[in-house]
């Protein structure tokens, strides 16, 4: 069967303060900042921030929910860990850079035959740079990072399940994988041309309690996988519900893709996301991505209050300024009723 995914699109965490993120993401993984807007949903004001490798080149495109209203539980049933491709040799600078910045990481390990480095967010949210040598993607040199050592864009990600068989057949039957390795308690799936960007692996972790699927800090939301268009979207859709995996959402307007959502047997969020055309460019130069705060129109008009919500931030100095009065008119959507609460910078 031609099934529509390609890869990974992106994926979506749930970190704690605003100014931390910002910091691991762009100073410790040397990804760029592209995109500041707020969560479409809900009563709370909170940041939608969206960073990038360097070249904007995918799959890179980390998208952070900072959260820190309530506390996450990790466990079983969740994307665990995301994995960045890194050059060959590149690790041992890995090590001396966690280490100069006071990351707590594993040192370099190896599993199916790849050397890699496990390191903490500081909302305890799991992070791996792994040497690939199939790499392709050209880096990019930040303030502190060479573009031999730079993290390329996404290598794998590592969802927990508490059991292998309903998920295998999961990611096989309706998503196209196959399965291509086990190591240990961890089970390889890769689809299409494979290796980078196209790997998943289901971490068998019987005895590990379920973790929670709300927003909360210090857990990943979702993963969402590459599809070309909304009508690759509604025949996705349509497949899920004809297998019987019925708890899938409508097509949703993400103002930059369109989606679905899905939940895996295991309890993994699960998305497939088709691009729209512009891209993250449909709201602000290509030149200027993520310099502009940047909201829906149904809460333009209420700009300075949403400001007032959130918490201040600082971009790094090789970053251009983030200018906060700039009205993008989209497609409108619906009214929300904001629930004011204390933010601060500490």
């Amino acid at each position: 069967m031609n099934f529509p995914s390609t890869g990974i699109h992106h994926m979506t965490v749930c970190s704690g303060k605003a100014q931390d993120d910002i910091d691991f993401f762009t100073q410790i993984l040397g990804q760029r900042l592209i995109k500041q807007t707020i969560l479409f949903d809900g009563r709370f004001a909170h940041y939608h921030l969206y960073y990038s490798n360097g070249r904007l080149e995918g799959p890179s495109v980390m998208t952070s929910f900072p959260y820190s209203r309530v506390p996450g539980r990790p466990g079983s049933g969740q994307i665990q860990s995301t994995a960045y491709s890194v050059g060959k040799g590149a690790l041992p600078f890995w090590v001396e850079h966690l280490d100069r910045n006071q990351v707590a990481h594993s040192g370099i390990q190896e599993r199916f035959g790849q050397r890699y480095i496990s390191m903490t967010h500081p909302s305890g949210l799991k992070f791996e740079v792994i040497e690939d040598p199939t790499e392709t993607r050209k880096g990019s040199a930040t303030e502190h990072i060479g573009a031999q050592e730079s993290a390329r864009g996404f290598n794998n990600a590592t969802i927990s399940v508490r059991e292998i068989p309903e998920d295998e057949r999961f990611l096989v039957e309706c998503l196209g994988f196959r399965k291509t390795g086990v190591d240990g308690s961890y089970h390889r799936f890769e689809l299409g041309r494979g290796g980078a960007g196209c790997t998943v692996n289901l971490r068998h972790e019987p005895d590990l309690p379920s973790g929670s699927r709300t927003f909360g800090a210090g857990t990943v939301h979702h993963m969402a996988f590459n599809v070309q268009s909304d009508d690759d979207l509604a025949w996705q859709k349509a497949f899920y519900e004809e297998l019987g995996y019925t708890d899938v959402s409508e097509i949703k307007d993400r103002n930059y893709f369109h989606s679905i959502y899905v939940r895996a047997p295991g309890g993994a969020l699960l998305e497939c996301a088709a691009s729209v055309p512009g891209g993250f460019a449909v709201d602000e130069a290509y030149n200027e991505l993520g310099t502009h705060l940047l909201l829906p129109a149904w809460f333009e008009e209420r700009r300075a209050e949403i400001i007032a919500m959130l918490e201040p931030i600082r971009v790094p100095e090789w970053h251009p300024e983030v200018k906060v009065d700039v009205a993008v008119s989209k497609a409108s959507h619906r009214d929300a009723a904001f629930v004011r609460e204390t933010v601060s910078a500490n």
